[in-house]
């Protein structure tokens, strides 16, 4: 039997953070309006005759087990169990991005660009999120556009999509960039924003972009951005689409853009914070290096989420329930075109395939029949620290001796030793 060993307290802080994200799902078993995120975690998936497994790999303090099988909704906006196994996979993606342009030469620099717009207690999300979008469609369209990347940008290559010469390679200026959306809530109501990583090469002079270079483009962008927030839009095409008028932020608070002097993967990290974000306590404490609260009294989704787990206010629930209208099927992390197929990054993956991927390579210790995982599914928590705690599969069988002991070991299958 083996020796029973002291969990350090790095594991102590992963393990209770997976509980706190479990918990809330189950919280959303109940009360979200989404029907994917209402169904995750909840079922076996149609392509495992039924089955579910928990599976583990790696020994020690390195050891880690995961759940194969099961429905996953792949909401990176309403599920804190997907959107943090999505988070990964952004920041390694985004992380290899930035290395791999930076390793183009001294010239190739990432630059980080905030922006902002005003708002007060009582807008809708769905009014400001419109707004953010019709904004930052001016920002990164037009004659200013052109010229920021004629003055900023590297000769890339890019494959014409449509028309009489589609399939040509044809090389133009562009700024390439990774935009993600970020959103809180506090006293003056939703705080919509824009986190954006820019991939600078050499200037028209041939050197690296300064910072002076980089505000010069930040405060071009920002110029466009609050004009797009101060005009709105009425109409769209032959489609009634409005964006009312915004209140127009000050460039002191509405733009932030800086040379980014970071490894790529502190970087990677925040960039994938900032759409994944970080919570401590009753929250969702990641698992990637520091944590980023909310600040100044602002709450993250997630955050009002864990906030109704505990205490089970209706108002908050009032807001979650905003929360998953008003974000229910807006992109969350956008590359620009070409970026990835530059970078030789591959093609890229929807949020539900990352969801899906069961591609965890370690050992099956256990699995479930259709009729037997509702019977555990609520202590999944439980059963991967268990899975964690040593090499043999031991401690889960010891575990599952006590949740199921008149299990049928035909149906309910432990590999252990």
């Amino acid at each position: 039997m083996p020796v029973a060993t002291t969990v350090p307290d790095n594991t102590d802080r992963r393990q209770s953070a997976r509980s706190a994200r479990h918990a809330a799902q189950r919280i959303l078993w109940a009360e979200s309006r989404l029907k994917p995120v209402k169904l995750c975690g909840l079922h076996a998936r149609n392509d495992t005759s039924g089955q579910v497994a928990i599976k583990a790999t790696g020994t020690g303090e390195s050891r880690r087990a995961g759940v194969s099988g099961v429905m996953r909704c792949g909401s990176t906006w309403a599920c804190p169990v997907c959107s943090h196994k999505i988070s990964a996979t952004r920041a390694e993606e985004v992380t290899a991005a930035i290395e791999k342009w930076q390793n183009l030469g001294p010239t190739f620099r990432v630059a980080l660009l905030t922006l902002t717009m005003r708002h007060k207690e009582g807008q809708s999300l769905l009014e400001l999120w419109a707004a953010l979008s019709n904004a930052w469609e001016k920002v990164t369209s037009g004659r200013g556009w052109v010229n920021d990347q004629a003055l900023y940008g590297t000769w890339l290559p890019r494959q014409i999509k449509s028309g009489e010469h589609r399939g040509e390679i044809v090389s133009s200026q562009r700024i390439p960039f990774v935009r993600v959306v970020e959103a809180t809530h506090g006293r003056n109501g939703w705080h919509v924003h824009i986190h954006c990583v820019l991939f600078l090469g050499p200037t028209m002079t041939a050197d690296a972009p300064t910072p002076v270079d980089v505000q010069a483009l930040g405060y071009s962008m920002f110029r466009r951005w609050r004009r797009a927030l101060a005009a709105g839009v009425k109409k769209r095409g032959s489609q009634e689409y409005r964006v009312p008028p915004m209140a127009t932020p000050t460039r002191s608070r509405g733009v932030d853009i800086k040379l980014v002097t970071e490894g790529a993967t502190a970087l990677g990290d925040y960039f994938a914070k900032a759409v994944y974000p970080a919570h401590r306590a009753a929250g969702f404490e990641a698992t990637m290096g520091q944590h980023k609260a909310p600040k100044n009294g602002n709450r993250t989704p997630f955050t009002i989420l864990a906030d109704i787990a505990a205490n089970g206010d209706a108002a908050d629930l009032d807001l979650w329930h905003e929360w998953e209208r008003g974000s229910k099927g807006r992109r969350q992390l956008t590359w620009s075109p070409g970026l990835r197929e530059f970078l030789a990054l591959g093609d890229e993956q929807t949020d539900e395939q990352v969801a899906d991927d069961d591609s965890l390579n370690g050992d099956v210790l256990v699995t479930f029949d259709a009729g037997q995982w509702p019977l555990v599914r609520s202590r999944v928590p439980a059963l991967l620290d268990a899975a964690e705690a040593d090499d043999t599969g031991l401690a889960l069988y010891q575990l599952l001796s006590g949740l199921l002991p008149l299990w049928n070991r035909d149906h309910c299958s432990v590999n252990s030793s």
